[in-house]
């Protein structure tokens, strides 16, 4: 699936036109992972995301859900098929590619 990738100006990522944003990819003890921007109501689409192909778990520091990196296109799929807009930050699709 393909997805607008976004270079925004902003943290503020629910001031954006999309409802979800993949964005914030970060290391951790598992290996490379992603912070979605989400809006609450996203909630259960997000926890119905098998968890061991996405490892997807609420980031408490974050304040946003986190998954695998390279998780985002099942991620994506899943959620366009639930009727949200997406987007991935520049740095997002950057570590896609590589």
């Amino acid at each position: 699936m393909d997805f607008p990738i976004v270079d925004p100006n902003t943290d503020d990522y629910e001031s954006l036109q999309w409802d979800i944003v993949f964005c914030d990819v970060h290391e951790s003890d598992f290996g490379k992972k992603v912070h979605l921007s989400s809006p609450f109501g996203a909630k259960d689409v997000i926890k119905d995301l098998e968890w061991e192909a996405t490892h997807r778990t609420w980031d408490e520091n974050a304040e946003m859900w986190a998954m695998d990196l390279d998780a985002v296109g099942r991620a994506a799929v899943h959620l366009d098929e639930a009727g949200y807009s997406i987007a991935a930050t520049k740095s997002v699709g950057q570590a896609l590619d590589e």
